[in-house]
C-alpha cells in the first residue's frame, strides 16, 4: 500500500503539497545545478509565496540562504542577512520596495539589494530569478552567498571633472558621503580630513569594547580609498573655514580649496568643569585612542566610577564590571536613561545592572575630584566620597564646529542649521551627522541636533546626492540601540519632550514595547524583547502613518474577525501578527470587503450552518457512542495524551474511516497527515489497513469502486514552525482546492511550537500559533473539515497530574478537547488500561470511556464488560 506525498521538505526546511505525478523542486533532478562558481536551485512553488510575503530558503552545497521575495507580482532574490551585524532579514520588516533589519534599521531594496537606509555601507548581493512550470529558480553566486554583501559600483576618478568635494570629518556621514559620490557618478577629486590617525571606524563599539583593535573596527581598508580616489588626510586639524574664498584652513597652516564642502565633523565628549578635574585616570570617551587609554588602565583592584547614566556611561559600566573591583554608576536623573526611556524602562534597567554588582549614586551632582597626581575619589553634592582609581566621564557631547565660529554659517547651539537637503545658510556647503540641526522627518520635520549613527549614515548619502545636484529630501526615521548585559534594547522614533508612556508586554520579563507619547500621539517606541517592533513602528512613520495612545491602549492581542481588523490601526496590525505594511494594507482592504459582502448572520442562517457540521467516525461504536457520532467537523478538535496513549492510532484509524461513504460514517473524502515529530508510521498504517474490518468494504458502498485506501492519505514531514506555517498558509490550501480532503491531522502541534523559540520569542510563538490555528479553523469551515491536532502534555502543580502543552495562547484556538490516558488500576490487576475522556466540546457531555488498542486499532470497551 503507498500513501501519496505532499512534499518532503524534511531534510531542506521546506514544505511542498505536490498531488501524484507531480515534480518536486527539490527532488535533485536537472533543476537543481551547480558550478565552481555558481549554484542553481528550484527553491519553492510559485505558489509558496503570497503577494507581500518574504521567505529564506538554503541553496545547495550548504552554500547558504537567500531571501525570496514577492511583492506587486514580481518575485526577486538577494542576500539573507543584513549587511551590518548579520541579522536574518526574514524575521525583519517587508515595507514598500525595501526590506527592513529587525536589528537595526537598515533598509534594503528588494530588487537591486541596494542599501537605502542604514547603519552599515555594504549593500545585498541579488540573485538571477526564474519561474519554471510554477517553480521558483534561483541562481547565485557561491562568494556572493557567503558574505551576503556586495559594494555598489563606483565611479573611477578622472581628470574630466575639475572639482574637488571636501568632506570635514570621517565618521558615519562622512564615510557614507564620499562613498555615496563615487556611486552616484562623481568622478572629481575627493578630500577627507580627519582630526584622528584612524581611517573611517565603527565608533559605536567602543564603549562596548574598550580594548577594541582598530584594525576589527575599520569600517573600509586603506586600499578600498585608495582603489576608489578617496583621498584621506589623517591627524589634520581644521582651523577655520573661509567661506567666501571656499577655503578649508588647517592648524598646520596648508589650506584646501573648494567646490563644495560637507561638514561632518561630529561631536567630542563634554568634559569635566568641577575641580580636580585635571587629575590623571579621569577620561572621556570619544575615540579609539581614549578607549585602549581606559582598558590599559583598568585593573582587577580598580574602584571605577562612571559620571553620567546614558548610553556611554551605561555601557562602559557594562564593560568594566567583570574586569574590576566595583564600578558606581553617578547620575543627576532618579534612574539611568531617564530623559529618554523614562522612569519605568530606567528603573529596570538599573535593577538588570543591580543584580551584576553595579552601585548607583542617583539624583546627585559631583562636587569635585580628590587625589594628588592621580585621582583617589569623587565628591559628590551629598559630601559623600566615593573611592575612585578611573573615572569614566560619559556627561554628554556638543558639535564639533569651533571651527566655524567666523565663517557666517547659521547656527544653533554649535550645531549647523540646514534644510531638508542639508544645506546650510551658506552657498555650496553641506551638513551632515551630529553637527547638523536638521529637520527630523518622523517629527513633521521640526529640526533637532541627534547624534545617532544610523541617522548620520542616511545625512552622509542626503548631503551627497545634493551635493551632486540630484535632489533628495531627508526621510529617516531616528534608530538607535545599546546592548547591556546581553540584553538588547531598540528605539525608533523621536521622543523629545514626551508626556506619558505607555507600556504592553511584560517589563518584569524584559518582554516589552515602550510607546513614548506627547499629548495623544506615539512619537517612539523603545523595545526589549520584542523584535521586530521597533523596525515595524519605524516602517509606519516612513509611511507618515500615526498612532494614537489609545490605539495601544486598547489594541488587543488576537484577532477573531474582519470586524476586529478594521477597529485596529495599521500599526496594531503590524504589531499583533507577522505583517508587512503591504500586507496591512491588503488585510485591511479584504477586512472591509469581507464585511461588506457578508453583512450579519440571521438566526436562520446560523442554524443553517449548524445543519452543516457532520461526524467522523473512529470505526468503533463504543467511542463513537459518547462522541455522539464521532469527532465533529466543529473547529479543531485536540487530541492530547501522554506518549504511548494511541493518539497516533487512532488518527490513522481516522484516516482510513474518512474516505467512505457520510451514510457509513465517513466524509467521502480523503486525509492530509503532517508529522512533526516522528516519520510517518506507514507499516503501523498498513497493519492497520490489513487488520481493518472487511465487512466495511463492500463495493456497493462507493459505487462498485472500492478505493485504494493509501492512494487518498498525503503525507507531509514538517521540521519547524515556519515551515508549518508555509504550509497551512500557502500549500494546504493549494491540495484542498485540487483533491477531495476531509481530513487534517497534525502530529503533533506541540512538535514545532515548543522547541523552536528562545525564551525572549514567546511573543512570536503565540503569534505564529495564531497564525496557523486561525488558518486550520478557516479551511475546515471552508471546506467542511475534521480538523485534529495530537498534542503533548507537560507535568502540573495543580490538582491535574498533567495538562496539556503550548498553554492558552493554543487552548484559544482549540474547540474541542479530548484527552487520553494511561490509568493505573493498582491491586492485582496489572493489565494495561486506559481512558478517552471529553474534556470540553460545544455540543458534548463530559464523560469517558475506557478503550484498549492493538494492531487493528482504538477500540472502546462498553461498560459492564471485563
Amino acid at each position: 500500500m503507498a500513501c501519496s506525498t505532499m512534499g518532503s521538505g524534511h531534510s531542506r526546511g521546506k514544505l511542498e503539497i505536490n498531488p501524484r505525478g507531480s515534480k518536486r523542486p527539490d527532488d535533485g533532478g536537472p533543476g537543481s545545478t551547480a558550478s565552481s562558481d555558481y549554484v542553481e536551485d528550484y527553491v519553492c512553488n510559485e505558489s509558496d509565496l503570497q503577494e507581500n510575503e518574504m521567505k529564506a530558503f538554503d541553496m545547495p552545497d550548504d552554500s547558504g540562504k537567500v531571501l525570496v521575495i514577492k511583492q506587486k507580482g514580481k518575485i526577486t532574490a538577494i542576500g539573507s542577512k543584513c549587511t551590518h551585524y548579520g541579522a536574518p532579514l526574514v524575521k525583519g520588516v517587508l515595507g514598500d520596495g525595501h526590506v527592513r533589519c529587525p536589528w537595526h534599521g537598515a533598509c534594503f531594496n528588494v530588487t537591486t539589494g541596494d542599501i537605502e537606509d542604514f547603519p552599515g555601507l555594504d549593500s545585498l548581493p541579488c540573485f538571477d530569478v526564474s519561474v519554471e512550470d510554477g517553480r521558483v529558480k534561483v541562481k547565485a553566486h557561491k562568494d556572493a552567498l557567503k558574505s551576503s554583501k556586495t559594494v555598489k559600483a563606483m565611479t573611477s576618478p578622472c581628470g574630466k571633472d575639475s572639482r574637488t568635494f571636501v568632506v570635514i570629518g570621517a565618521g558615519a556621514a562622512g564615510a557614507c558621503a564620499v562613498e555615496t559620490l563615487r556611486q552616484e557618478g562623481f568622478s572629481g577629486k575627493i578630500i577627507m580630513v580627519t582630526s584622528e590617525q584612524a581611517l573611517p571606524y565603527d565608533r559605536i563599539k567602543l564603549s562596548k569594547m574598550l580594548d577594541a583593535d582598530i584594525t576589527k573596527l575599520q569600517l573600509r581598508q586603506e586600499s578600498f580609498y585608495k582603489d576608489h580616489g578617496i583621498e584621506i588626510l589623517t591627524g589634520k586639524v581644521v582651523s577655520s573655514v573661509k567661506t567666501t574664498e571656499k577655503k578649508v584652513c588647517l592648524e598646520d597652516g596648508s589650506e584646501i580649496n573648494y567646490s563644495r564642502l560637507l561638514v561632518a565633523s561630529g561631536s567630542q565628549a563634554n568634559a569635566a568643569s568641577q575641580p580636580g578635574s585635571d587629575l590623571k585616570n579621569i577620561f572621556s570617551l570619544r575615540t579609539i585612542s581614549d578607549a585602549n587609554t581606559i582598558f590599559h588602565a583598568l585593573h582587577k583592584e580598580s574602584n571605577v566610577v562612571i559620571v553620567g547614566a546614558s548610553f556611554i556611561g551605561m555601557e562602559a559600566a557594562a564593560y568594566c564590571v567583570p574586569k574590576v573591583k566595583s564600578v558606581t554608576v553617578v547620575g543627576r536623573g532618579t534612574v539611568p536613561f531617564q530623559p529618554i526611556l523614562g522612569e519605568e524602562v530606567g528603573a529596570r534597567i538599573k535593577q538588570l545592572f543591580d543584580e551584576k554588582g553595579v552601585k548607583f549614586c542617583l539624583g546627585l551632582d559631583v562636587s569635585s575630584f580628590e587625589g594628588d597626581e592621580s585621582v583617589n575619589g569623587v565628591k559628590l553634592s551629598n559630601d559623600q566620597v566615593l573611592p575612585a582609581d578611573i573615572v569614566i566621564l560619559g556627561i554628554g557631547a556638543h558639535p564639533s564646529t569651533s571651527f566655524l565660529q567666523d565663517s557666517g554659517i547659521d547656527m544653533n547651539r554649535g550645531a549647523i542649521v540646514v534644510n531638508k537637503f542639508m544645506e546650510s545658510s551658506i552657498p555650496d556647503v553641506f551638513v551632515a551627522g551630529d553637527a547638523a540641526y536638521a529637520p527630523v522627518f518622523a517629527s513633521n520635520d521640526r529640526p533637532a541636533s541627534i547624534g545617532h549613527w544610523q541617522l548620520a549614515h542616511y545625512h552622509g548619502r542626503i548631503a551627497a546626492r545634493n551635493m551632486l545636484g540630484k535632489q533628495t529630501e531627508l526621510k529617516s526615521v531616528p534608530f538607535f540601540w545599546t546592548m547591556l548585559f546581553g540584553v538588547g534594547v531598540r528605539y525608533a522614533g523621536f521622543g523629545a519632550g514626551f508626556d506619558d508612556i505607555v507600556i504592553t508586554g511584560d517589563l518584569a520579563a524584559m518582554s516589552f514595547i515602550a510607546h513614548y507619547c506627547v499629548g495623544n500621539e506615539v512619537v517612539a517606541v523603545a523595545t526589549v524583547g520584542s523584535d521586530p517592533a521597533a523596525a515595524k513602528f519605524a516602517e509606519m512613520l516612513g509611511m507618515k502613518k500615526t498612532l494614537s495612545k489609545e490605539d495601544v491602549k486598547s489594541n488587543g492581542t488576537e484577532i477573531r474577525g474582519p470586524d476586529k481588523i478594521l477597529q485596529l490601526s495599521e500599526y496594531g496590525l503590524l504589531r499583533i501578527g507577522s505583517l508587512g505594511p503591504g500586507e496591512v494594507k491588503w488585510l485591511s482592504n479584504n477586512a472591509a470587503e469581507n464585511l461588506l459582502k457578508k453583512g450579519f448572520m440571521t438566526s436562520l442562517e446560523f442554524e443553517g450552518l449548524e445543519s452543516s457540521w457532520r461526524r467522523l467516525s473512529t470505526g468503533c461504536q463504543v467511542i463513537d457512542n459518547i462522541l455522539c457520532g464521532g469527532f465533529s467537523t466543529r473547529g479543531i478538535t485536540e487530541l492530547c495524551g501522554e506518549s504511548g496513549c494511541g493518539k497516533t492510532q487512532l488518527c490513522l484509524q481516522l484516516c482510513l474511516s474518512v474516505q467512505y461513504p457520510i451514510s457509513h460514517g465517513g466524509l467521502g473524502g480523503g486525509a492530509v497527515f503532517i508529522c512533526t515529530e516522528d516519520s510517518f508510521p506507514a507499516k503501523r498504517l498498513k497493519q492497520l489497513f490489513d487488520t481493518y474490518p472487511r465487512k466495511r468494504m463492500s463495493a456497493s458502498l462507493f459505487q462498485d469502486k472500492v478505493p485504494k485506501f493509501g492512494d487518498s492519505i498525503f503525507i507531509e514531514h514538517v521540521a519547524d514552525a515556519g515551515t508549518m506555517r508555509q504550509c497551512v498558509l500557502g500549500r494546504l490550501p493549494r491540495l484542498l482546492s485540487q483533491q477531495t480532503i476531509k481530513l487534517i491531522v497534525v502530529d503533533s502541534v506541540a512538535g514545532v511550537f515548543r522547541s523552536c523559540y528562545e525564551n525572549n520569542e514567546m511573543k512570536h510563538r503565540a503569534e505564529d500559533m495564531r497564525t496557523v490555528g486561525g488558518q486550520l479553523l478557516k479551511l475546515a469551515s471552508q471546506y467542511k473539515l475534521c480538523i485534529i491536532c495530537v498534542n503533548q502534555v507537560t507535568a502540573s502543580d495543580g490538582p491535574e497530574r498533567c495538562v496539556p502543552a503550548l498553554g492558552l495562547a493554543w487552548s484559544n484556538m482549540v474547540t474541542s478537547r479530548i484527552q487520553m490516558h494511561r490509568v493505573e488500576l493498582g491491586g492485582v490487576d496489572t493489565r494495561p488500561h486506559r481512558s478517552l475522556e471529553i474534556i470540553f466540546a460545544p455540543d458534548l457531555q463530559q464523560t469517558s470511556v475506557s478503550y484498549t488498542i492493538s494492531e487493528s486499532g482504538v477500540f472502546g470497551i462498553a461498560r459492564g464488560v471485563v
